[in-house]
């Protein structure tokens, strides 16, 4: 049966590039929202939190204690002279000849993502602020959950793009059937009279749409890899956030979407076309 005539050439091309951009989309949402939490801990990992000492402080002392506090990563505490920080703020340079170094010494640590809260920081910070010879503690939560937030806005809109194109490839996909049935009409009454049943009449179509589906993927799949690998010369610590197992994970259920969507529209594609028929 000739399932791959002339006029439905085109629109399979289409229906391929449609399903192509729809696996794409929904490809970036699986990826996006799945690390999304890993880029969050990542985040929450890398921000500093200061702590500013006077000059009477006794800071391998304070940094041994931090060191050893449940909500601290122990290796990021590290000790921040003033005329170190001097340098970082206006360059080897320095002052001016006659004016005092303004700053303190400081002590800069990370917290553990489990622990980078409003409370466990409040009590972090409560603690630290009563050690001898801490003037202050800084730090910055809301920057965290607001980039959090922005981040599955961003998945969301993908997501609601991906559904879009959805519904075009299940219409492109029916189209594409009924069209390639039309033009096969002799052959399927003849088959129809001998008395071949619909479900081997079907199943060409649906070969043909599962072939489709797994073009489309192909694609998706090709221009995701372009992309990651693009990003991620330029942008090196990507690869500190992206989980190999996740992103086989996110191909594997795209892979399903590009051979289900296809057989169960193409199924009741022909079913229509040849209950109507």
């Amino acid at each position: 049966m000739n399932t791959k005539s002339n006029k439905s050439k085109p629109t399979h091309l289409y229906a391929s590039l449609s399903i192509a951009i729809v696996l794409f989309l929904l490809g970036l949402f699986f990826i996006i929202f799945i690390h999304s939490q890993n880029l969050a801990t990542l985040l929450k990992e890398k921000v500093n939190i200061v702590v500013e000492l006077s000059d009477e402080a006794d800071q391998k002392n304070i940094a041994g204690k931090l060191k050893k506090n449940t909500h601290v990563i122990p290796t990021s505490v590290k000790y921040l002279p003033k005329d170190e920080g001097l340098k970082l703020m206006v360059g080897e340079e320095g002052l001016p000849l006659g004016e005092e170094n303004p700053l303190s010494d400081l002590l800069v640590f990370n917290v553990k993502a489990t622990s980078y809260d409003e409370e466990n920081l409040s009590k972090l910070k409560e603690v630290i602020a009563a050690e001898d010879g801490v003037s202050n503690v800084y730090f910055e939560n809301m920057a965290i959950e607001n980039i959090k937030t922005n981040i599955n806005r961003v998945a969301s809109v993908i997501f609601g793009l991906g559904l879009l194109f959805i519904f075009m490839a299940v219409v492109i996909i029916r189209n594409t059937i009924n069209l390639s049935m039309y033009a096969d009409r002799d052959e399927i009454i003849t088959l129809e009279r001998i008395g071949a049943k619909w479900s081997f009449i079907k199943l060409p179509y649906i070969k043909s749409s599962v072939l489709i589906g797994v073009k489309g993927f192909l694609i998706a799949v090709v221009s995701l890899a372009i992309i990651f690998v693009a990003v991620s010369i330029n942008f090196p610590a990507l690869w500190e956030v992206l989980n190999l197992f996740y992103i086989l994970l996110s191909f594997i259920l795209l892979f399903i979407v590009a051979v289900t969507i296809p057989a169960l529209v193409s199924n009741s594609a022909a079913n229509t076309y040849m209950t109507e028929k």
